[in-house]
């Protein structure tokens, strides 16, 4: 009962949200035609397997997810195989935080990417990547990470991706993106030469749509560390107005209330935070950033559909904080995507809190295969111990598929 409670009584399929009790037969009867699916099946061998989790763990109601009887039993064909545990967790997150706005009187545009299908490109075989609410991207320098976020951006703003295909390469490519709103919609992009055409649900548009926004932070241009915060480093920082960088700061003990306890910031605008947790210096350095980035993901994700994408963030970061920026990600109450592009493989082993996984493999000439197959993603977490990110990737490559 708890589970339908906190979905609303409503489907957590973004496709569907059909309404799960109403009235039933007689002037007191009550129809109820919602079921609690498993995230993580409840016995081994059943839809999405284990995840590891004992049994006490996949009982519990953060494996389950609220849902019509169609969809329940829709997501568990196939063993579930198209519907991964990442896939819904993320379902689950965002209806209970929408459900949640709703219930205070707040309205937010939900949004969400499902999908990024790669139909043609220079640096890509055709391939597809099916979005969760948290995703981890791992390939070799070179690879093509950096152009598959050109190619999330290039709905509203195609800049990145003409300088690099016009400029770099022979101009030639077409993708497809899908997403909710809360329907379904679906946008084709294609690139011939100096031209850029837009198609959306199938009809021709003369500019592109906006309907999300990508933040898309790397070590190229950003460094994830703060000595001593102000509210004119962190305005740099995210590229916003100053005032706008205020408003960031002053939420963050909303945000995250069991993180920070209080903020000040002094009239010539340093910043002074106050911590649940004892962090020393070297620690709040690193892991401050990321705290903002949260908060400024979400105050931005209750105003229009968002993605937090952080590009290598974890340079410079030793194991511990990388598990600390792991562990904010995660909490359930955000409503903004994430993709996070890594040389952390230990970062694998957080796909059963619900991150999934994509690898960019090493294929013909310079191109690469797009991923999501368990054996890829596993031989990752399977590497000797001091083996190089590039050599894990390379062993993956066309001519051995395993380690």
């Amino acid at each position: 009962m708890k589970l339908a409670q906190r979905a609303g009584f409503r489907c957590s399929n973004p496709q569907c949200g059909a309404l799960t009790i109403g009235p039933g037969a007689g002037p007191e009867g009550v129809s109820d035609t919602g079921t609690a699916a498993h995230i993580f099946a409840a016995a081994a061998g059943g839809p999405r397997g284990t995840g590891g989790l004992s049994d006490e763990e996949r009982s519990t109601i953060s494996n389950g997810i609220w849902m019509c009887a169609n969809c329940g039993r829709l997501v568990d064909v196939n063993a579930g195989k198209l519907y991964s545990a990442s896939l819904l967790r993320s379902w689950k997150d965002l209806h209970e935080n929408r459900t949640r706005l709703e219930q205070g009187g707040h309205v937010q545009p939900f949004g969400w990417v499902q999908s990024l299908e790669v139909a043609s490109h220079y640096l890509f075989m055709p391939g597809i990547i099916r979005l969760s609410k948290l995703n981890l991207l791992f390939g070799m320098n070179g690879s093509g990470k950096t152009r598959l976020f050109h190619l999330l951006t290039c709905m509203s703003s195609p800049q990145l991706l003409m300088d690099a295909a016009v400029l770099k390469y022979p101009a030639d490519l077409t993708c497809e993106i899908t997403w909710f709103d809360p329907a379904l919609r679906r946008a084709t992009v294609d690139v011939r030469g100096e031209a850029l055409a837009y198609h959306v649900d199938a009809r021709r548009v003369p500019l592109p749509p906006r309907p999300y926004r990508v933040w898309s932070f790397g070590t190229r241009n950003q460094t994830f560390a703060m000595d001593s915060p102000t509210i004119g480093g962190i305005a740099d920082f995210l590229d916003i107005d100053p005032w706008a960088a205020r408003t960031v700061v002053h939420s963050l003990p909303d945000l995250l209330p069991g993180v920070i306890s209080g903020v000040t910031v002094s009239d010539k605008g340093s910043v002074d935070v106050a911590y649940v947790r004892g962090w020393r210096a070297a620690d709040r350095r690193y892991i401050f950033p990321f705290y903002v980035l949260a908060a400024f993901a979400e105050l931005q994700a209750r105003s229009e559909p968002t993605i937090l994408v952080l590009d290598e963030p974890f340079t410079f970061m030793d194991p511990v904080m990388e598990l600390e920026v792991l562990d904010l990600f995660e909490l359930s109450h955000w409503t903004f995507q994430v993709i996070l592009a890594t040389f952390s493989p230990h970062a694998c082993d957080r796909r059963h809190q619900g991150w999934s996984a994509t690898v960019l493999m090493p294929a013909d000439g310079r191109k690469s295969r797009i991923s999501q197959e368990d054996g890829d993603v596993e031989a990752i977490n399977r590497a000797p111990e001091g083996e190089s990110w590039e050599e894990i990737i390379r062993k993956l490559g066309p001519n051995n598929r395993g380690l």
